[in-house]
């Protein structure tokens, strides 16, 4: 049973999936511990690995810029920090979530793939937006699709096309 947020059905979290990943660990100054395990997939040629924070700065100009129109339009840095906040707290609320593009022989982040989730969502959404359009959408979301239905075995999943120009 989920919970409610004005209105939206919150959808109950579903069991965590029992890939290997890595787990990050911190011990915060209260002494209370947290962790969260994330995962890395490869491709032939991507790497989509877990967000770093060095990397809000080219999200959030991509979110700024009329690329993001698919999105609601210019997204100012508020609304930014909170949609790349998204990203990484899915993981630890649903087991999935976004994954940085990485071309791996360059080790340039291209953009971003996710399984977003939550109650803005009516069911898990597997979407990606690329800061400069270079052909990698398709490899990348299908690289996390495969995961997905491997970890979760889900029955359903919805995409959106998001921002590759061809």
């Amino acid at each position: 049973m989920g919970a409610s947020l004005s209105g939206v059905r919150i959808p109950p979290s579903p069991p965590p999936f029992a890939l290997p990943g890595f787990e990050w660990q911190a011990t915060l100054p209260s002494g209370l511990r947290c962790a969260l395990t994330f995962h890395t997939i490869t491709t032939a040629r991507l790497t989509l690995r877990p967000q770093a924070i060095d990397e809000f700065p080219a999200d959030q100009a991509f979110l700024a810029s009329l690329r993001s129109a698919g999105m609601g339009g210019s997204i100012d840095v508020r609304a930014a920090w909170g949609m790349f906040c998204h990203d990484l707290a899915c993981w630890r609320l649903f087991g999935h979530g976004a994954l940085m593009i990485e071309v791996t022989a360059s080790k340039q982040c291209v953009g971003q793939v996710g399984i977003n989730h939550g109650p803005l969502f009516p069911e898990q959404e597997l979407g990606w937006l690329l800061y400069d359009g270079q052909g990698y959408a398709t490899e990348a979301a299908l690289a996390l699709r495969n995961w997905t239905f491997a970890a979760a075995r889900s029955a359903t999943a919805s995409t959106s096309r998001y921002f590759e120009q061809p």
